[in-house]
């Protein structure tokens, strides 16, 4: 079985713009130190983002520019996938964090020992 550090996108891997979202590439800052813990990790553990970005549903941010990023960091951070829920909170949907249905498609997907893995989010 894999190990994986399950990571929140916005506030943890780029900087969170307070009250907005990120639509541009301009705006996409990578936080300080992300690079670094990449290479220190990437060899013991998958890298896997979970993201909640309701900008798309919201028509905020283009579903273009989202899928730009997440290329960018896959070719770019040895991110393993990029797993989102596009939906508004009032949806109650399941994939939307705190809940898991995106965290049990990746374990299952790479075969994750979960009791060896980390989630890091900024909240």
């Amino acid at each position: 079985m894999n190990k994986a550090i399950f990571l929140d996108r916005d506030g943890v891997i780029n900087q969170y713009l307070e009250n907005q979202y990120v639509k541009r590439f301009e705006e996409f800052k990578i936080i300080d130190g992300f690079k670094e813990f990449v290479e220190k990790h990437k060899k013991f553990f998958k890298l896997i983002v979970i993201t909640n970005q309701a900008g798309i549903n919201k028509k905020i941010v283009r579903y273009s520019f989202f899928i730009e990023v997440s290329l960018y960091l896959m070719e770019n951070f040895s991110i393993e996938a990029v797993y989102f829920c596009p939906h508004r909170e009032e949806e109650n949907c399941n994939c939307r964090k705190p809940k898991n249905l995106l965290v049990k498609k990746a374990i299952e997907r790479f075969n994750i020992d979960l009791s060896k893995s980390f989630f890091i989010g900024d909240s």
